[in-house]
């Protein structure tokens, strides 16, 4: 899932909590059958020491995300670990950051992410809401040798970031019209798929130019309990 039009990522926020059911967050209780998956995978909050390994997996998995997707992906050259480090130091800044930010770990190697955002871009659906009524999910990278995988890192940072959420709460993501992994995956979450508009992919200066990479965009939109069901029933003991 890509990042939205800023120049891409947040980092962990405190002051700005999402909104919570009133019942609180449901407790994640392993049982002995899925113990060995719950061991291994870790989902912990970012802190800004993560900033390095963050920007190399961005690196990582933007290459292998839209490498061939478009005719013309040149741009992925500048796509760098020392690119990205910048942004994370700064999303990642308790003062600059705008939403949570959290990590997955397979034997204390970081493989995956996730950062969302309270009131985030929340495209051209639903526009009666109030911006306060969305939470954005504003990344979520796996690297590719843990994608789709029986560890279930995507699900287990996605459950992470709504397990609390509001039951009136909508949640809504972003990503390149033609990424048919994503959209596949998110379809099996019951998802609400909008094709509308456009997102940016990465935003760079070469030479004192500013320039971009835009391209078509699809929207993802379910109420927050729909989501919490949907993942619950691929991670059933975290109900």
């Amino acid at each position: 899932m890509a990042r939205s039009s800023r120049s891409i990522s947040n980092g962990l926020m405190h002051d700005t909590p999402f909104p919570m059911q009133a019942s609180g967050p449901q407790e994640y209780r392993p049982t002995l059958a899925r113990l060995a998956i719950r061991v291994a995978v870790k989902i912990r909050a970012a802190i800004i020491d993560d900033a390095d390994r963050l920007a190399r997996i961005s690196s990582d998995t933007y290459r292998s995300t839209y490498k061939g997707m478009y005719s013309k992906d040149s741009w992925l050259d500048f796509a760098t670990p020392e690119y990205f480090l910048p942004r994370w130091q700064e999303d990642l800044a308790p003062v600059t950051s705008e939403g949570p930010v959290f990590v997955a770990e397979l034997d204390a190697q970081m493989v995956g992410f996730i950062a969302a955002k309270p009131a985030g871009e929340r495209g051209d659906a639903y526009e009666d809401l109030a911006a306060d009524a969305f939470v954005e999910l504003k990344e979520l990278y796996v690297l590719a040798a843990n994608q789709f995988s029986k560890d279930r890192v995507g699900t287990h940072l996605l459950y992470e970031v709504v397990k609390g959420l509001a039951t009136d709460t909508i949640v809504v993501g972003h990503a390149a019209r033609k990424n048919a992994k994503i959209r596949k995956y998110m379809s099996s979450l019951s998802a609400e798929q909008i094709e509308s508009g456009a997102i940016v992919l990465f935003k760079h200066v070469t030479d004192g130019i500013p320039w971009e990479v835009k391209v078509g965009r699809v929207s993802f939109y379910w109420k927050a309990p729909v989501l919490r069901q949907a993942l619950a029933a691929k991670l059933p003991d975290s109900k």
